[in-house]
C-alpha cells in the first residue's frame, strides 16, 4: 500500500494500523507524536482501531514548548507553531500557519535554498504574520 508520510511517498503493508505504521517507520518517541490523517488530528486512544487505506496522508507531529527562532530554525518549526500560539477567531489557526510555514518550507527547498537561508525565511514569514495578526 502508498502512503504519503510527512510529504514523502512510502510503502507500507497492507491493513497497517497507526500504531504499526508508527512501529514499521521507527518513529522517534512514539509516545510524544500526534498523528494527523488526511487533515484530522487522530487521538491516541484510537491509534491501534484506525486503519489506513491507500494514498491516505499521514503527519507525525511533535508539540514542543519553548525555543527560539533564532536557534536552528528548522528544528523548530513545530515549537515556532506550537499550541502556545492563542487562537484570534478572525485571524488564522496554529494548525493554518504551521501548515502555510510547512509548504514555505517546502517551496523554498525546492527552489535550492540552503538550511540557513531557510530557516531565516522562515522566521521573517512567521514575524510578517505576527505582525499581521497581533493577537496571537
Amino acid at each position: 500500500m502508498k502512503l504519503v508520510v510527512n510529504g514523502n511517498k512510502v510503502d507500507s503493508k497492507d491493513n497497517v494500523n497507526i500504531s504499526e505504521l508508527l512501529v514499521e517507520q521507527s518513529v522517534k518517541m512514539p509516545e510524544m507524536v500526534s498523528v494527523e490523517v488526511n487533515g484530522t488530528i487522530i487521538p491516541r486512544v484510537e491509534f491501534d482501531a484506525t486503519v489506513l487505506k491507500d494514498n491516505d496522508k499521514i503527519e507525525y507531529l511533535y508539540f514542543m514548548g519553548g525555543g527560539q527562532c533564532k536557534k536552528r530554525p528548522l528544528d523548530n518549526i513545530e515549537k515556532i507553531t506550537d499550541v502556545t500560539i492563542r487562537v484570534n477567531r478572525s485571524g488564522p489557526t496554529p494548525r493554518m500557519i504551521k501548515r502555510e510555514l510547512r509548504e514555505y518550507k517546502f517551496s523554498l527547498e525546492e527552489e535550492g535554498k540552503n538550511s540557513e537561508e531557510v530557516g531565516k525565511l522562515l522566521c521573517t514569514r512567521l514575524k510578517e504574520i505576527r505582525e499581521k495578526h497581533p493577537s496571537l
